[in-house]
């Protein structure tokens, strides 16, 4: 039988891979209230500078301008991101040859198979080039 059932693993992390601002330098040039709120948009987000203008009197915060755009839009540009990953890890569902070979193209790639007929291949009901494309980590 050439339908191969595979067990199927699938991982998701919600690994945080992050684009952090601690390793970018903000300075205030001239210490200004507006400087100084740009500032803090940029290094905790625009509530924490809506918070720090409420206690410094700026009532404007939505006509400030930083760096050209408007403080909102400049907070959002230095925010940080988070970014899930998905994993899949397929195994053979048994030790028969065909089970082996979809689960060692899909780590490796097709390449890594060595057989004529690898385009007759069927992994869990679909043809092994397509079933290797949607499960490749890659």
């Amino acid at each position: 039988m050439k339908n191969i059932l595979l067990a199927l693993a699938i991982i998701l992390f919600a690994s945080t891979a992050q684009a952090s601002t601690a390793n970018k330098k903000f300075v205030s040039i001239d210490n200004t209230v507006a400087s100084n709120l740009c500032v803090i948009a940029a290094k905790d987000g625009y509530k924490a500078a809506v918070d720090h203008a409420k206690i410094s009197g700026e009532k404007d915060l939505k006509r400030m301008i930083c760096n050209g755009k408007s403080i909102k839009r400049f907070a959002k540009y230095f925010e940080v991101k988070e970014i899930l990953s998905k994993e899949i890890l397929v195994v053979p569902a048994n030790n028969s040859f065909e089970s082996n070979i979809c689960a060692q193209a899909v780590k490796n790639g097709l390449e890594s198979v060595n057989s004529d007929d690898i385009n007759q291949t069927i992994c869990n009901g679909q043809q092994i080039v397509h079933f290797v494309k949607r499960y490749s980590n890659s």
